[in-house]
């Protein structure tokens, strides 16, 4: 199921949205069919909340996954392990399988990292040119011939994009390694 939209181009996914979220789409279709409400939603399609839907739906299956890839590859005797020894399902989920799926997650942070910051078809077509992305910005800039704005946004952008990784390299450098947890104690 999860790799069904990678047979798809990004912008073909989009349109499909925008027959979902336009005003005579299927949502205000069944919104107004049911009563809920008098006139079409208009906030649904062309506004930032139309953009952020479309980039977790473009970005939910590279960021999902490596994340379930990591959690299946989690052996099962460590659950088992932490069950024996008493602890509930939070300590479980937080001590064991948080940690232990970090390479997922971070996998699939820098999976998504990337096409996030340089996302121009979702902010284009779900925004109707009216939500602006610092990716529209270097594209129209490029498209001006301004190439010394668009070097300084992209240096930008690559400098976000250290700096969050850096940030994730530590996240995961203090709370990933659990090789001392399961160490037998000598006594």
């Amino acid at each position: 199921m999860l790799s069904i939209p990678f047979f798809l181009d990004i912008s073909s996914r989009i349109i499909v949205w925008l027959a979902i979220l336009g005003q005579s789409g299927l949502i205000n279709t069944l919104l107004m069919g049911t009563g809920l409400t008098d006139a079409p939603l208009d906030w649904l399609l062309y506004s930032e909340v139309a953009v952020h839907f479309g980039m977790i739906v473009s970005l939910f299956p590279p960021m999902a996954l490596p994340i379930y890839i990591s959690i299946t590859l989690i052996d099962d005797s460590f659950i088992e392990a932490s069950n024996d020894l008493g602890a509930s399902l939070v300590q479980t989920l937080t001590r064991v399988i948080i940690p232990l799926s970090l390479p997922g997650v971070m996998a699939g942070v820098v999976f998504c990292l990337g096409p996030a910051l340089a996302a121009w078809v979702e902010p284009g077509m779900l925004g109707g040119g009216f939500v602006n992305l610092i990716s529209n910005s270097i594209e129209s800039a490029l498209s001006a011939l301004r190439y010394p704005v668009v070097a300084a946004m992209s240096a930008f952008v690559i400098g976000i994009l250290l700096l969050l990784l850096w940030i994730m390299y530590l996240v995961v450098r203090r709370f990933g390694d659990l090789s001392g947890s399961f160490r037998v104690q000598r006594g």
